[in-house]
């Protein structure tokens, strides 16, 4: 009887689920394979301070999130 409840509430995970999925796994890898032939430099430094080329807002946004996930602990 309890084997039987248990299968009533599983939730199928059709083919448009993992048609989704791939599709959203194929475009991560395809994401990274772009930033990867972009890349200008290999350096440390320059992984560590975005190139020097983040803007204001960008960095504002960051020292925002940096500050506020610091406020949940």
């Amino acid at each position: 009887m309890i084997a039987a409840a248990a299968e009533t509430n599983v939730i199928p995970f059709g083919a448009g689920a993992l048609a989704f999925i791939a599709v959203y796994l194929l475009s991560m890898v395809g994401i990274g394979w772009l930033g990867m032939r972009a890349k200008e430099e290999n350096s440390l430094r320059d992984h560590f301070i975005g190139g020097s080329g983040v803007g204001f807002f960008v960095l504002l946004l960051t020292l925002f999130a940096t500050q506020y996930s610091g406020n949940t602990i």
